[in-house]
């Protein structure tokens, strides 16, 4: 197949980002799997949640795999690219919630999330392997998890962050 057209990829970096308090905010952290990727970016979409920020070592946004994943959802959306503490700060500064998910979080996601006020929020997601990092756990207003069977380890990062997507 030959080459339908070449594009500048319409990434946002962080200099440029302007958080609108009108809608929730998805952090994507060293997401590398392009699969999951894709899947987050189309929940993303579903639920409200503008931009996309990517944080560490994630998938190539538009690359093939991520764009498949999203069924052409990145298209629809704000994808940012930032350091941890760039989005913590400009996320405080415009008076949102840091919601951190992982398996470690002390409160059930039910309870945490009934507890929030109706302003806007991050929500973080890490990598299935190594998690959430302490500079976005230690900067959170909350820590959740999903409550699941313990016959698996942990959730897929898309599933959960889509469960969580929904319930915010």
């Amino acid at each position: 197949q030959g080459i339908v057209a070449v594009f500048i990829t319409p990434i946002v970096k962080s200099g440029e980002l302007a958080l609108s308090a009108q809608r929730n905010v998805l952090l994507c952290e060293n997401i590398s799997d392009p699969g999951n990727l894709g899947t987050l970016i189309r929940s993303a979409v579903a639920f409200a949640f503008d931009p996309v920020v990517l944080v560490g070592a994630c998938a190539e946004p538009f690359s093939p795999k991520v764009v498949r994943a999203s069924v052409g959802a990145i298209f629809g959306i704000t994808v940012v690219e930032a350091a941890a503490e760039q989005i913590i700060a400009h996320a405080r500064h415009s008076g949102f919630t840091l919601i951190a998910a992982g398996t470690e979080g002390p409160e059930r996601m039910e309870h945490a999330l009934s507890s929030l006020s109706d302003g806007p929020l991050v929500l973080a997601i890490g990598s299935e392997a190594d998690g959430i990092s302490e500079a976005i756990t230690g900067a959170a207003d909350k820590l959740v998890r999903i409550s699941h069977s313990d016959q698996v380890e942990s959730l897929n990062a898309a599933i959960a962050g889509s469960i969580l997507m929904k319930q915010c």
